[in-house]
């Protein structure tokens, strides 16, 4: 980057001013961060897609770091007053990627447990904050498939987090000639 750049630009006057020592480091860590890449090393027992959702979040985490440390360079002293942007720029993909790392080793348990209905809700969760963060498209064939797991896994009761939920009253139950009252006035018969 350009900070990189200006370091090694002005090195000698940097050394002179005695700011050398300071920016070395810095410079280092700078060239360090934007050479990382994610390790996508693959996790034992976990499953397939669980594993190209975590090869996400770690490629995500890297993309989130470096973002930050240069929003960091350039805002510099107006930081504070960029405080707002910062935060929904940086902080709502740190907090998605942090949601799916939990999430993945949540899912993994889960399923190691033999609840698939859990780990199921759990990875549908991940494509959803995966679409968030990369802009994915929302009705993609494996979401719709996933969509419909959990949905099937609600319907029959292997969903256990939902036992002990109260059910509401309904408060207008549907019959089914309510549709011919709607559009009368007062007064009017069918």
């Amino acid at each position: 980057p350009s900070a990189v750049r200006y370091f090694w630009k002005h090195r000698k006057e940097l050394r002179n001013s005695g700011l050398w020592a300071t920016a070395v480091p810095l410079v280092k860590w700078m060239a360090k961060t934007e050479t990382t890449f994610a390790d996508n090393q693959k996790v034992s027992g976990l499953d397939a897609r669980l594993q190209d959702v975590l090869n996400f979040a770690r490629k995500s985490f890297i993309q989130w770091k470096k973002k930050f440390y240069r929003a960091v360079v350039i805002y510099q002293e107006r930081l504070a007053d960029e405080d707002l942007l910062m935060l929904e720029k940086l902080y709502k993909p740190l907090e998605d990627i942090t949601t799916i790392f939990a999430s993945v080793a949540a899912a993994q348990k889960a399923k190691q447990a033999g609840d698939d209905a859990t780990a199921d809700a759990l990875l549908l969760l991940c494509l959803i904050l995966k679409r968030d963060l990369s802009g994915e498209k929302h009705y993609s064939g494996s979401y719709k498939k996933l969509v419909n797991i959990v949905f099937d896994h609600i319907l029959n009761g292997s969903f256990k987090q939902l036992e002990g939920v109260p059910e509401p009253e309904i408060l207008m139950p549907y019959t089914g000639d309510d549709f011919l009252t709607w559009g009368l006035a007062s007064g009017e018969s069918k």
